[in-house]
């Protein structure tokens, strides 16, 4: 029996594959996976397609997060990087202008883990796996009394350059 393709409440898990963490509550999450095409044209089909080709795929994941700490901004910020001192509490988040740098060449592993009872599925065949993802965000931290404190997150997925896999739904073991 298949199942519906549910993403629900879900946990975001970010970073190198294996160790990815939790980027703490959001408000929101969206998967968004699209595919651009190029109309085939034919005289006898007139100003109508005849048919299409699949030029490219692709996938985001957008989501507010809302319990971004200094720890996992150094995780998700491409270029970040996170010092600690001999103190405690001694830190210094560096942000580098990188420019001419390749999003591909900073991204992590991305898992999109259900939330099934009030926590994280365990079952991988909850996830949403996506290996080559990176983070793109204009990052505004804003504080007034309206306002509440979200950074707004684009994580872009990028293909595996020998098997073209975006990502996948479900145990890794079956790749």
């Amino acid at each position: 029996m298949s199942e519906q393709l549910e993403l629900g409440p879900c946990q975001i898990w970010y970073g190198t594959a294996g160790a990815e963490v939790d980027l703490g509550s959001t408000q929101a999450i969206k998967l968004t996976i699209s595919m651009d095409t190029a109309d085939l044209m034919t005289a006898q089909n007139g100003t109508r397609p005849y048919d299409q080709v699949i030029t490219g795929m692709g996938a985001e994941i957008e989501a507010p997060l809302a319990d971004l700490d200094i720890d996992k901004m150094a995780t998700v910020l491409p270029g970040a990087t996170l010092i600690n001192g001999a103190t405690a509490g001694q830190q210094i988040l560096k942000i580098a202008a990188s420019v001419g740098t390749t999003l591909r060449s900073y991204a992590k592993s991305l898992i999109l883990k259900r939330i099934v009872g009030d926590v994280a599925s365990t079952d991988r065949n909850d996830w949403w796996t996506f290996p080559i993802t990176a983070f793109v965000t204009n990052l505004e931290l804003t504080f007034d009394a309206a306002t509440q404190r979200n950074i707004n997150a684009l994580f872009r997925v990028f293909p595996d350059a020998t098997t073209r896999l975006l990502g996948y739904r479900g145990h890794s073991a079956l790749l």
